[in-house]
């Protein structure tokens, strides 16, 4: 266990107005400017000079915001509304937590055996050959403590996590349409249209490349920098990310009894990043990015998303309300590869295979289709109807709640994406092992609530 505490203050300038352009429209505008001080020691870091006031600061965020809303008609139940306008994130510590807790020097890091490369006796049903584990299974905790003594801060031989001097807070470029139509008293639906870039996203730099001497992956990588063990990630603003939602919402309440909603979007999110997390380029080869060959859906691409909502007061039976939600989601994106080879040989073990249909073997195996490189291919989709039962008792004060709830009343298996390495094998590959976060068997929930 390990605690980090950095001092960050975070300063905001923000001035709108709004103006009748007529008896119908309004239009807003908007500025805002932010700053944000996150100071780091990079005394350590080579990137830096010596000066503890170096540390990164991006001091030009100015965001400009324009909206725009038009009611037609004398009835004013049909609403156009319009906006754009740039929007700056703040520094995730958890996303950089490792320039401070992984640099040069460290009392705690993450150290692999052999370095350079995976070791080749497993691969051959041998044990390992490299010396922290040639007796293996059992690792050689007396070299292991020669080499790191406990409680020391030694130089990382592990991968090392360096700030960079350009870093700058990431920002979206965001544009938005809709129209919302109260059709009856109790009927009122919308459509949106959503376009977000993402600009200067976080990424990893390779900072120390390597070349892998052969396609095999227990064959060496020699990497340019000998002062560095391993991987040297740098981190930078080299992301940038698109994403385009069409949005559909449907309100409709019958009476005071009953009650629906239905929404649907369908959206695609692609970039020359993954968008979890700080990624790296995983086809960098020495000092060139290929970000174009990175180029995919995001992690976070759902083309589909429904939910379909209700609440219902049944009449004549004293206070009994039944409510239910269904919510289908497209899988998750992931990628169809082979980690025995390194054909780019540039000592990443992430390389696409062909675009086609691939198929797992044995049972919970699935088939899907790749258009190669990351994130061709979709997992599982996501299917899950929760309902609940509500029945209020009226007695002298306060009212009296027992509530019955069941999720996943289907009992349906949503699924995690599976491996799409072919090294996994028959056990691995394509098979579905494991639920996505979140899902549940069939589960039941009582309780009584006494509001007062």
């Amino acid at each position: 266990m390990s605690q980090l505490n950095l001092a960050v203050k975070y300063y905001g300038l923000f001035a709108q107005d709004k103006w009748a352009i007529s008896d119908r429209g309004v239009l807003s505008m908007g500025l805002r400017y932010d700053l944000e001080d996150l100071p780091i020691n990079e005394a350590e870091n080579p990137l830096f000079s010596s000066n503890p006031n170096d540390y990164p600061k991006d001091t030009n965020n100015i965001s400009p915001r324009l909206g725009f809303t038009y009611n037609f008609g004398s009835g004013k139940t049909t609403v156009m509304r319009a906006g754009a306008g740039r929007f700056y994130d703040k520094t995730h510590l958890e996303l950089i937590t490792g320039v401070v807790t992984a640099g040069v020097f460290s009392n705690s890091f993450t150290a692999v055996f052999p370095n350079s490369a995976a070791d080749p006796g497993p691969s051959k049903g041998q044990r390992p050959t490299d010396p922290m584990l040639a007796n293996g299974p059992v690792v050689n905790r007396d070299l292991l403590n020669q080499l790191y003594p406990p409680g020391s801060r030694i130089k990382n031989t592990g991968t090392v996590i360096l700030d960079s001097p350009d870093r700058v807070i990431p920002y979206a470029d965001m544009v938005s349409l809709g129209i919302s139509r109260q059709f009856t008293s109790g009927l009122a639906g919308s459509f949106d249209y959503v376009h977000s870039k993402g600009n200067d996203q976080f990424m990893s730099l390779e900072g120390n490349p390597g070349v892998r001497a052969g396609t095999g992956r227990t064959q060496p990588v020699t990497r340019v920098n000998k002062n560095f063990n391993g991987s040297v990630l740098v981190r930078s603003n080299l992301g940038s990310t698109t994403y385009d939602a069409a949005e559909f919402q449907l309100d409709h309440h019958l009476g005071t009894n009953y009650m629906y909603r239905l929404s649907y979007t369908y959206s695609k999110s692609r970039g020359n990043t993954s968008g979890n997390g700080i990624p790296i380029s995983n086809f960098q080869f020495l000092d060139n990015l290929n970000l174009d060959q990175n180029e995919g859906p995001t992690d976070f691409d759902r083309p589909h998303n429904a939910v379909l909502s209700g609440s219902a007061r049944i009449p004549h039976t004293g206070g009994l309300m039944v409510s239910a939600v269904a919510r289908y989601l497209s899988g998750d994106p992931f990628t169809i590869q082979d980690t025995n080879f390194d054909p780019d040989l540039n000592g990443v073990l992430f390389d696409p295979i062909a675009a086609g249909t691939y198929s797992g073997t044995g049972t919970n195996s699935i088939t899907v289709h790749s258009d190669g490189g990351r994130n061709g291919a979709r997992g599982p989709d996501f299917f899950q109807v929760d309902a609940r039962l509500q029945y209020n008792i009226h007695i002298k004060g306060p009212e009296l709640q027992l509530i019955g709830e069941v999720f996943n009343l289907t009992n349906r298996a949503n699924f995690a994406n599976p491996s799409g390495d072919r090294r996994s094998g028959a056990t691995g590959f394509l098979v579905l092992n494991a639920l996505r976060s979140g899902a549940v068997a069939r589960t039941y929930q009582f309780g009584v609530r006494l509001p007062f």
